[in-house]
């Protein structure tokens, strides 16, 4: 399936720190990252593949699952 994390910027400024900080988060992780894109809506996506099946998983915090 299609791995994605989903966020939510105000402004450009906002969407590049926040995709900024996903993306060393994942690769931190050993999880490769893709480009970040954003909406007009203000909404973004990063996607994502872990080759050991780990996902991202929460609704009220985010973590790194197998």
């Amino acid at each position: 399936g299609k791995n994605v994390l989903f966020g939510y910027a105000k402004t450009p400024e906002q969407f590049a720190e926040a995709s900024s900080y996903w993306i060393e988060v994942l690769t931190s992780a050993g999880i490769q990252a893709g480009a970040a894109t954003l909406s007009k809506t203000g909404l973004f996506t990063v996607p994502y593949r872990a080759t050991d099946g780990r996902a991202l998983r929460g609704e009220t915090g985010t973590h790194i699952v197998r």
